[in-house]
């Protein structure tokens, strides 16, 4: 019975550490609002209508990304803290365009969603009182997206693009015996945008994407999982709605000012949930014509009320709201090749209380660098 318990508790997390959301470029992680450019084709995520206005040519981008996550909570029965110390090295994103003037036709790789791991080796309080144990979960959902964009004068552009969503995801736990799962699934989505630039200095934008159904079905179960699910059951992993929007101005000393906001409908999914949002604010500065700095900030709130609407999952990966401070650089190295390097950090607002099994202190921390290097041609 009690090894029974441990599984539903433990195979109730079906995701890891989703740090993965609008960091999906070099130039999002120095800046933190995408949403106006129109400088490179990492924008086909984040202003897909802007792509008509690129310089006419093929664009090529790739980024990747150093991530340390951290998580931690404290058992309220034991007062032992609970830790999750993981370093991601790898998490590439690709785009790749053509401009031939008035219209663009681009395609990205990028993963929106998950992209982590959280590593418990010394337990969880899930697990106090039952003689300890460990347990280790991923997940990634990967997107390939393709779309087109087409622009009507110098001031109008609109677009329209299609992604293809795999999600993957595993457990490996050792406790009252060792059992592992593995799930798959896909999903599909749709998204829809305009570009607007009113004056030559000022422009807006905005996209609505689609939610996605993405049905993940266990593929593998091996050992004491096979207590709780057998190959073929099916969990559900949807998305919700998404708008974003943003405007943006370009001073004529160098300096851009682009603010983005971006709002998510978690509570038409779910009504246990609240919609959520993020604002963002950058700076870049043009120091040369060739080497620039930036820096930006943003507040996100996530989608739950309160701890009281946590599940298993959000205790070992908590979903805090929170306030990024991010910088870098951007370097044009020689005609048409351009390095982008940045950082962010989130500073998130710790949760405390026993709502959850148990638990409080609920903290989080994560580092991401990244780097990206681009080509047009």
């Amino acid at each position: 019975m009690k090894k029974l318990l441990i599984l539903v508790i433990a195979l109730a997390i079906i995701s890891g550490a989703a740090f993965a959301s609008d960091n999906q470029s070099a130039a999002y992680v120095r800046m933190l609002s995408r949403e106006t450019a129109t400088d490179s084709i990492d924008i086909a995520y984040f202003n897909p209508a802007g792509t008509a206005f690129l310089p006419e040519g093929f664009h090529v981008q790739l980024n990747n990304q150093t991530v340390y996550l951290n998580y931690a909570h404290t058992s309220m029965t034991f007062s032992t803290e609970y830790t999750s110390q993981v370093w991601i090295p790898f998490f590439p994103t690709a785009f790749i365009g053509y401009n031939g003037g008035k219209w663009a036709t681009f395609a990205s790789f990028t993963i929106p969603e998950g992209g982590g791991t959280v590593n418990y080796p010394d337990g969880a309080v899930i697990f106090d009182g039952f003689g300890g144990g460990t347990i280790e979960a991923s997940s990634a959902y990967y997107s390939i997206s393709l779309g087109g964009s087409y622009r009507f004068g110098d001031t109008l552009g609109i677009a329209a693009m299609g992604s293809l969503v795999l999600g993957d995801e595993s457990i490996d736990l050792d406790v009252g015996g060792a059992g592992s799962t593995k799930s798959s699934g896909t999903g599909y989505s749709v998204a829809f945008g305009a570009h607007y630039n009113p004056i030559d200095p000022l422009k807006f934008s905005v996209t609505v994407e689609t939610g996605q159904r993405i049905d993940m079905e266990y593929t593998e179960v091996t050992g004491t999982a096979g207590a709780l699910f057998t190959q073929g059951d099916i969990v559900n992993a949807d998305s919700p709605w998404r708008i974003r929007a943003g405007a943006s101005y370009t001073f004529g000393f160098g300096l851009e000012i682009p603010v983005s906001f971006k709002y998510d409908f978690y509570k038409a999914m779910d009504s246990n949930l609240r919609n959520s949002w993020s604002a963002s604010m950058a700076g870049r500065y043009w120091i040369t014509d060739t080497f620039e700095l930036s820096i930006g900030a943003s507040y996100d709130i996530d989608e739950y009320e309160s701890l009281s609407d946590w599940g298993m999952m959000q205790m070992l990966d908590p979903p805090l709201s929170s306030v990024t401070i991010a910088g870098g650089v951007g370097w044009e190295i020689i005609d048409n090749l351009k390095l982008d390097i940045g950082a962010l950090y989130p500073f998130y607002f710790a949760e405390a209380g026993g709502a959850i099994v148990g638990a409080t202190d609920f903290e989080k921390q994560v580092i991401n660098m990244a780097i990206g290097i681009g080509y047009v041609f």
